[in-house]
């Protein structure tokens, strides 16, 4: 689609290069078809970046992490924050694209549905575990729900199985909740 937007807005650019904006009624509203479409390329971009939105061999999970916590905060008006060991190289790209959306669908989940107005992912690495952990200051976690779980849940525990990982949601003593993504080290 994005190629399909690129060639039309370069026939306009033609278009408004070959016309004289003087003599042709056309010349004004090229313009704004020329504009509109480079702002749909725009908007056609930021949309891909969201369906993929991270490039581990270039990035790295940090980085796509550092790009949630900062759309998150920016468009949910929150506060979210990020914590990492520095020098984690999940080499495996399956792995990190199942931390990173499990990590999104937490923050989604501690938003919409706990009411959460400060947020905090940690990327750690123990001596033989790396965890991808998402905590929110929100309403809490009702411990039924665990069993009793929603589409987002079932979806994150269904992406923790896909690459052998641990998963788990802990309603915190302070009311905090807690999701936890956890592999034995060896990626």
């Amino acid at each position: 689609m994005g190629q399909a937007l690129t060639g039309i807005a370069f026939l306009c650019k033609a278009m408004e290069q070959t016309s004289n904006a003087s003599e042709n009624s056309f010349y004004e509203p090229i313009i704004k078809i020329k504009n509109s479409i480079n702002e749909t390329i725009c908007k056609v971009k930021d949309i891909s970046r969201g369906l993929t939105p991270i490039d581990i061999e270039t990035e790295g999970i940090e980085m796509a992490l550092m790009r949630l916590v900062g759309s998150t905060g920016s468009v949910y008006n929150v506060k979210c924050s990020l914590t990492y060991d520095p020098g984690i190289n999940i080499k495996d790209r399956l792995i990190a694209e199942q931390f990173y959306f499990i990590a999104s669908e937490a923050v989604t989940n501690a938003i919409r549905h706990g009411k959460a107005n400060a947020i905090k992912l940690s990327l750690t690495k123990t001596d033989n575990k790396l965890s991808i952990a998402v905590e929110d200051n929100g309403i809490g976690f009702e411990p039924y729900m665990k069993y009793n779980q929603g589409m987002g849940i079932r979806i994150m525990r269904y992406r923790a199985q896909m690459i052998g990982a641990d998963f788990d949601i802990k309603r915190e003593k302070d009311e905090k909740t807690l999701v936890v993504c956890s592999i034995r080290t060896g990626i």
